[in-house]
C-alpha cells in the first residue's frame, strides 16, 4: 500500500495565562494499489482544539488568590485515519475503562479539568470528560479531588473517580459498566525521615442483557517509611495489604495479597553515576482451593553512567521474578469450511480467516518453578561532545565530530529456577543446559547517526537482530 500523512499546527497566546491550539492531521493510505478492487476508505481526517488560563496570585473573589487552572480540550479522529506516531495517552484504557477488544470507529473526545486553590494550603481539582467510539462504544468520566497541607510537615489528599461505560456487543446486546476509584493519602515528613499512610479502593461491575452479572473489586492499605540520609542517598520500605472479591450472582472472597518493597537509591554520585536497588517479595492466598496460592520475589536494579562530558552514556536494567510455569499445547480441531481461523497445508497451520480449523491451546502438566528474567544495556557514544574537539585541527578530531552511535541489548525469558541470585545477574556470561532454558528472547539494535549536530541535514542507519526461543510450546495435534 502507498501512505501518505499531512499535518497543520496553529498555537497562539491571548492574554496573560491564556493559550490556545488548534491542529488538524490527514493521512492517506491506499492498500489496494495494485488491486482493480477499492474500498473507498483510503483518507482519513483528525482535529485537535486546547484552551487553558492559568493564573497565579491575583485577584479573584478574594485580593490573593493563589492559583487557578482551567483547561478543556476537544478531540476527533477518523477511524482510517494513521497518525504520524502515538498520540493516545498511556493509560488510555484505564481512564475510560475501554473494551480489552476495541472495534474501529470513528472516535469524538470532550475532556475539561480544572484546579481551584484559593489558599496555598487548600488545592481543590476536577478532571472529566466524554468519549464515542461511533455506534460501538462510549463512555462518561467524572473525578473529584482535594488536597490540605496546614503545615509544611503535614498533608493529606483524597480523590474519587466514577467512569460509566456502554459497549455494543450485538445487534440487540448492550453491556453497561460502571468503574469506581476511591484513594486517601496521608503524608509526614520531618527532617530526613517520613511516611505515608494509605487506602485505596476500586469498584468495577458490568450489566448485560443476556449475560449474567459480573465484577470484581479490592480494598488495599499501605503504609511507607522513608529515610533520605543525605542529597545522594535514599532508602525507603513499604508494605501493603490488599483484599480482592469478585461477583458472580453475589459478591465472594477471592485472594488477599501482602506486599514488602524495599528501595534504595543512589542519586547522582559524583556527578557521573545514579543506581537504584529493589526488592519486593508478595505473597497471595486465594479463599479457594481451585486456586494455587503465590509467592514471588522480584528483585530489580537500574544503573546509569552519565558523565558530564556527555561521550558516553551507559544505563543497565536487570530485573528477575519468581514465578510458576508449564508447558503450552495447541490442538487443531476441524471444523466447517469458512468458520474456522486456521489452514492445514504442506503439513503446517496457516492463519486464514476462512479456514476449516480452530486452535485451542491448553497447559499440561504440573506448574513447575522458573524465573522470569529481563535485563538491558544501552551504550549511547558522542565523540562529538567532547570538550575541547572544535579546537584540534586532526583529522581524527574532524571525523569524530561527525558521528553517534547508540547500541542497545536485550535479553529476556522464562528460566527453570534453581541457581543461586548471583548466577543469574551474570547471565548469559555465565552458562545455562538447554533444558533449563524454557524461552528466551534476545533483541539487538545498533544505530549509526552522521551529522548529529546538524539542523539542516542529518542521517541515520539502523541494524536489528532479533532472536527467540520457545521451549513451552510443546508441540499441536490435528483433529
Amino acid at each position: 500500500g502507498v501512505n501518505a500523512r499531512f499535518r497543520s499546527k496553529s498555537e497562539w497566546l491571548s492574554g496573560r495565562g491564556r493559550n490556545t491550539q488548534i491542529e488538524w492531521a490527514g493521512s492517506g493510505r491506499d492498500q489496494n494499489i495494485f488491486s482493480s478492487k477499492d474500498d473507498q476508505h483510503n483518507w482519513g481526517d483528525a482535529i485537535n482544539f486546547k484552551s487553558a488560563y492559568d493564573n497565579t496570585n491575583f485577584q479573584f473573589l478574594k485580593s490573593d488568590f493563589f492559583r487557578l487552572n482551567l483547561a478543556g480540550e476537544y478531540n476527533y479522529r477518523k477511524k482510517d485515519f494513521v497518525p504520524f506516531g502515538r498520540t493516545d495517552i498511556v493509560d488510555k484504557e484505564r481512564r475510560w475503562n475501554l473494551p480489552s477488544n476495541p472495534i474501529s470507529a470513528d472516535e469524538e473526545v470532550y475532556q475539561f479539568s480544572g484546579l481551584v486553590a484559593p489558599y496555598r494550603f487548600l488545592i481543590l481539582d476536577f478532571d472529566g470528560g466524554k468519549l464515542d467510539q461511533k455506534g460501538n462504544f462510549s463512555s462518561q468520566r467524572m473525578s473529584l479531588g482535594a488536597e490540605i497541607s496546614p503545615a509544611g510537615w503535614i498533608s493529606l489528599k483524597g480523590g474519587s473517580e466514577n467512569i460509566r461505560s456502554q459497549e455494543q456487543l450485538a445487534e440487540n446486546s448492550i453491556r453497561d459498566g460502571e468503574w469506581r476509584r476511591n484513594m486517601l493519602t496521608l503524608n509526614n515528613r520531618i527532617k530526613m525521615f517520613s511516611t505515608a499512610f494509605s487506602w485505596e479502593q476500586e469498584k468495577k461491575n458490568y450489566l448485560s442483557s443476556d449475560t449474567a452479572d459480573q465484577g470484581n473489586r479490592f480494598d488495599q492499605f499501605g503504609g511507607r517509611v522513608g529515610l533520605e540520609l543525605s542529597r545522594l542517598v535514599k532508602t525507603n520500605t513499604e508494605y501493603s495489604y490488599r483484599e480482592e472479591n469478585g461477583y458472580q450472582e453475589g459478591w465472594t472472597d477471592k485472594s488477599v495479597s501482602r506486599t514488602w518493597h524495599n528501595q534504595f537509591s543512589l542519586e547522582d554520585f559524583r556527578g557521573f553515576l545514579s543506581s537504584d536497588f529493589e526488592f519486593v517479595q508478595r505473597i497471595k492466598k486465594y479463599r479457594h482451593l481451585t486456586d494455587k496460592d503465590s509467592k514471588e520475589n522480584l528483585l530489580v536494579a537500574k544503573m546509569d553512567i552519565h558523565p558530564k562530558s556527555q561521550l558516553l552514556n551507559v544505563k543497565f536494567y536487570h530485573s528477575q521474578n519468581q514465578l510458576y510455569s508449564a508447558q503450552r499445547v495447541d490442538n487443531y480441531i476441524e471444523v466447517e469450511e469458512g468458520k474456522g481461523n486456521y489452514r492445514y497445508e504442506d503439513g503446517e497451520y496457516f492463519p486464514d480467516t476462512q479456514g476449516n480449523y480452530i486452535r485451542q491451546s491448553e497447559w499440561v502438566g504440573d506448574a513447575q518453578s522458573s524465573l522470569d528474567l529481563s535485563k538491558s544495556i544501552r551504550v549511547v557514544f558522542s565523540p562529538y561532545k567532547a570538550a575541547g574537539l572544535k579546537d584540534h585541527k586532526s583529522i581524527w578530531s574532524q571525523a569524530a565530530r561527525i558521528f553517534s552511535t547508540d547500541t542497545f541489548i536485550n535479553l529476556g525469558g522464562l528460566f527453570t529456577a534453581g541457581k543461586g541470585l548471583g548466577f543469574y545477574f551474570l547471565y548469559p556470561l555465565t552458562q545455562l543446559s538447554d533444558q533449563s532454558i524454557l524461552s528466551q528472547n534476545v533483541d539487538l539494535r545498533q544505530d549509526l547517526y552522521f551529522l548529529p549536530e546538524s539542523r539542516k541535514i542529518n542521517f541515520q542507519l539502523r541494524w536489528e537482530k532479533n532472536e527467540n526461543l520457545d521451549g513451552l510450546l510443546a508441540g499441536g495435534t490435528r483433529k
